[in-house]
């Protein structure tokens, strides 16, 4: 008589704080989640700071950082979110993040990315600075001695590779030098493995970070016939806030070979989409423009941007690429942020800042 087999044991039961830890995976990515948490008890105190959690949970909220704010050039930064998410200014201070009293003396922002910030100190100094403004960790990157003369033209930083465990992430700087004298130009986007700014003759320069090649994109959308008002309005920003009227950003399905160029007109934002073919990331001109969205500002936004059939100065102040958040400011009634699919803007500050601004979003 044959013996029959005994049954498999049981699987043993996860543990306690492994089921409690799925749960507080699953809390929701504001800067006030875990923290309220960990006041709980002294259990959901040590599962929220344990560094393997907090991994975990910024991989698996890694394509949705909260968006603190922006920082303006000079350093300033402005909160966007409420209580008791909302950051107070002082803690991003240009002093806190450069260490060093009266940093604005000598550190101008360049670049906000994955969670660092870029800046660079004047040519005497010859070196760059990437901060976590969330952790304070930062590394200074010295200029080489044959780039010490030269003009810095562009520059961006890049996080690659894992969470580091609350230490500075690891890190891709780019730098452009031209021999000749030039304007730093501060708008940056990453699309894919492209790096891209807009050069000063309305041009677009891609770095590939892959195969480190640059490239130029000459060709520009076609330009519609703007009304006579419109037309002075274009000239009145062209003027006084060129870099407010373009910015590059991701595609909405964004595969890393489309990016989209959102251009401003009258009361009007058009977005136009390009793939980079093969054949024009090695020099030749094989992809074109195609206009795939026309948002009309005076019905998106909560306020009248036209004065007596006149419109009002706007301008696109900056473009979160993790949040997909864009920001924009009209000089009368200040600067509003919204998705850029849904295009339902709401007041962030009274007063209007023209110029390009920074978002910060991280964990």
């Amino acid at each position: 008589m044959k013996r029959g087999r005994r049954p498999a044991s049981p699987a043993p039961l996860p543990d306690d704080d492994d089921i409690l830890a799925e749960i507080l995976l699953r809390l929701p990515t504001h800067p006030s989640s875990l923290p309220i948490a960990g006041a709980v008890c002294k259990r959901w105190l040590r599962i929220v700071t344990d560094p393997s959690f907090l991994r975990r949970f910024r991989a698996l909220h890694r394509r949705s950082p909260p968006l603190h704010g922006f920082f303006l050039r000079s350093g300033r930064f402005f909160p966007t979110q409420h209580r008791p998410d909302r950051v107070p200014p002082w803690r991003f201070s240009l002093d806190q993040l450069c260490h060093e009293p009266h940093a604005h003396r000598r550190w101008s922002i360049l670049c906000f990315r994955h969670g660092l910030v870029l800046l660079c100190c004047s040519k005497d100094a010859g070196e760059f600075l990437v901060v976590d403004p969330m952790t304070g960790y930062g590394r200074r990157v010295a200029i080489a001695d044959e780039h010490k003369k030269d003009s810095l033209i562009a520059a961006a930083v890049v996080g690659v590779g894992v969470d580091a465990g609350g230490r500075l992430r690891p890190f891709i700087l780019v730098a452009l030098f031209a021999h000749d004298d030039g304007e730093t130009t501060r708008l940056t986007a990453l699309v894919g493995h492209g790096l891209y700014w807009f050069l000063f003759d309305g041009s677009i320069l891609r770095f590939d970070l892959k195969t480190q090649s640059l490239v130029i994109i000459d060709e520009q959308p076609p330009r519609h016939t703007p009304t006579a008002v419109d037309a002075e309005h274009d000239e009145f920003i062209f003027r006084h806030w060129n870099n407010c009227r373009r910015w590059i950003m991701p595609a909405a399905r964004d595969d890393g070979r489309r990016f989209c160029l959102a251009i401003l007109s009258g009361v009007s934002i058009t977005f136009w989409e390009r793939e980079e073919a093969a054949e024009e990331l090695r020099g030749a001109s094989s992809s074109g423009w195609v206009l795939c969205r026309t948002v009309e500002l005076d019905k998106a936004l909560p306020v009248q941007l036209k004065e007596k059939e006149h419109p009002l100065p706007l301008g696109i102040m900056g473009f979160d690429e993790e949040s997909r958040v864009i920001f924009i400011c009209t000089r009368r009634d200040g600067v509003f942020m919204s998705d850029v699919e849904s295009m339902q803007f709401k007041k962030v500050s009274e007063k209007a800042y023209f110029g390009n601004v920074h978002p910060y979003s991280s964990f």
